[in-house]
């Protein structure tokens, strides 16, 4: 991948992005979902939050909106309006080490385990690096960029809107390009946007204004703890095969594995309870 030549606003833009994000440690936002499907008119919407700390911990739950008597501003080629519902609730964490996919109404989870050489850092794949900024000639590697005009709005004086079209086929296969918009303030997402590869679909995250919170303190997290670590799952089943999908090639990971990174196959009988975090001496669940 070649870095692409910018024009001079662009490449200072995804320098000072750089350099204003380079302390964002933690963020945490109420954010708004929005799924627009163009084959089967649908939208979808959806309440919740995201949460991010470094390096590579994260927790997006999501609950369905509420849609009565409301209409879609969309219309399908007959002019009628796109049909309305609010989104399957959704909740992810990642510890750093493994990301649990959690189902709250089939009472289900997954578990993928991270190799080790994309823990930490690495792991901002996908549309991450959106939210908490990435280092400029990293990006310039990953992405083609092109600045996006935007009328003026006095609800959001000070923004920078651009789109990023992806050169790597793994960011490609997630989406066609992102148009995202930058409070260049304190350089905290307003909006982003995600093109399917078909284009047939896309995704919306609106961040809630006055949400966004950068370095909150310890105690904003919990009390002694992060949202990121022992997410309960109580009454749950663990399904699918955990940690194949981490693996080139598949197969279960067993190198630099920590006592808690064992999990059990798909079918293998598992108490439910709370997931013990990486590194734990005992790794049974209780």
């Amino acid at each position: 991948m070649k870095a692409q030549k910018l024009p001079p606003a662009m490449l200072k833009f995804l320098k000072d992005w750089e350099i204003n994000t380079a302390n964002h440690n933690r963020l945490t936002a109420k954010i708004e979902k929005y799924e627009y499907d163009h084959t089967f008119f649908t939208e979808k919407r959806g309440l919740g939050e995201i949460k991010y700390e470094k390096p590579g911990k994260a927790l997006l739950k999501l609950t369905p909106k509420n849609t009565k008597d409301q209409d879609s501003r969309l219309k399908d080629p007959k002019g009628n309006p796109y049909a309305l519902k609010g989104i399957a609730p959704e909740r992810w964490v990642s510890t750093g080490k493994e990301i649990i996919q959690i189902d709250d109404e089939a009472k289900t989870y997954k578990v993928m385990l991270i190799p080790p050489d994309m823990q930490g850092e690495r792991l901002n794949e996908g549309p991450i690096p959106f939210l908490f900024g990435m280092k400029a000639e990293e990006a310039q590697r990953r992405y083609h960029f092109f600045e996006l005009k935007l009328k003026k709005n006095p609800n959001h004086p000070n923004r920078f809107s651009f789109r990023a079209v992806p050169q790597r086929r793994v960011d490609l296969q997630e989406y066609k390009y992102a148009d995202v918009i930058l409070d260049t303030e304190n350089y905290v997402p307003i909006a982003i946007k995600l093109t399917a590869p078909t284009s047939k679909a896309v995704t919306v995250y609106h961040f809630i204004p006055g949400t966004t919170k950068v370095n909150p303190k310890n105690r904003f997290w919990g009390l002694g703890r992060g949202p990121f670590i022992d997410p309960d799952v109580k009454g749950y089943k663990l399904v699918g095969n955990p940690g194949v999908q981490a693996v080139p090639g598949g197969g279960r990971p067993t190198a630099d594995m920590q006592p808690g990174d064992a999990r059990p196959q798909a079918n293998e009988p598992q108490p439910a309870g709370r997931i013990k975090i990486s590194g734990d001496k005992n790794p049974t669940r209780k």
